[in-house]
């Protein structure tokens, strides 16, 4: 049984399902928490507290995520993603969400209180898919200064 390094848990990465869209309230996340039931796994981590569920962006910002992972500060205005390469809930750094005229992002938040925020919801990361053609490669430089 692998134990968690204190920031990821090897599991999370079992535990990732792309969805259509997050819950945008807490009635519908706790219900959702409660469907994917990140603490039955817990004990190959650190604990049932620790490994909680998430929904939040991919870091290309084209899909949505669930996942069983550890709650995680996300600071300077960005919205949070799931990392397969990191195993853990991070900002992410193309999508600023405290630049949105509604709903802004604040400057600090947990990765648990995601669905109070636009980032996760399917309207927010189509607007970046629209801008973008992933299937080239686009410098994070050129990404900012056409979207920001």
């Amino acid at each position: 049984m692998s134990k968690a390094n204190g920031e990821s848990c090897p599991i999370s990465r079992m535990t990732v399902q792309v969805v259509e869209d997050c819950p945008d309230s807490l009635e519908k996340w706790n219900r959702a928490a409660e469907r994917k039931n990140c603490a039955a796994f817990a004990t190959q981590c650190g604990g049932p507290k620790e490994l909680q569920y998430h929904c939040v962006i991919n870091p290309f910002v084209n899909e949505t995520i669930e996942v069983c992972a550890y709650a995680q500060n996300i600071v300077f205005g960005h919205c949070s993603e799931y990392s397969i390469s990191g195993n853990m809930v991070q900002r992410n750094r193309r999508a600023k969400c405290n630049m949105l005229k509604n709903n802004p992002c604040p400057v600090f938040y947990r990765s648990t209180e995601a669905y109070k925020l636009l980032c996760v919801h399917n309207y927010y990361c189509s607007s970046f898919v629209r801008l973008f053609d992933y299937d080239r490669i686009i410098s994070e430089q050129r990404f900012d200064s056409i979207f920001f």
